[in-house]
């Protein structure tokens, strides 16, 4: 009887612990999601004739320390801030550096040389060139294998 007493008490203590760590959670969702709603609402965002340049290039209407942003963030992920620093770690050799420091230097390249080629071109997405410059064919086998293994690459390893 003792021991559930204490049990109940511990789960108690335990939820009193999470609750405002999850109130937290959604205030701040909730929060963010109302700004955007205000932003995207009163039209302070500029419009463009299609919906797929409105996500994939943000309706042209970004600054360029945006677009920066976005490419940077884009290679930034728990892969890098844990596992390449764990390997890292574990073996003494800093290949894992090396790679993120030539990836950056890509992502300077792609930024400065391709992307303002592209979007002169009117082109947003690595399969929306490829449908440009072969066909609808080639650009719908391509969306489908990227589609297939990005899927497959994210299930977890137990299933």
């Amino acid at each position: 009887r003792c021991y559930a007493v204490a049990s109940h008490i511990s789960a108690t203590m335990a939820l009193a612990m999470v609750l405002p760590q999850i109130a937290t959670f959604l205030v701040w969702t909730g929060g963010v999601a109302v700004l955007t709603w205000l932003i995207v609402s009163r039209g302070s965002m500029a419009k463009s004739k299609s919906a797929a340049d409105e996500y994939f290039a943000g309706g042209h209407a970004l600054s360029w320390y945006v677009v920066a942003g976005s490419l940077m963030l884009t290679n930034l992920s728990t892969e890098q801030l844990v596992g390449l620093n764990g390997a890292v770690f574990k073996d003494g050799c800093l290949a894992g550096n090396a790679w993120e420091t030539f990836a950056a230097l890509a992502m300077c390249v792609t930024a400065s040389v391709f992307l303002p080629r592209f979007m002169s071109s009117g082109l947003t997405t690595t399969t929306g060139f490829l449908g440009k410059r072969f066909d609808l064919t080639t650009r719908t086998i391509v969306s489908s294998v990227f589609l297939v293994f990005y899927a497959i690459g994210f299930f977890p390893s137990g299933l």
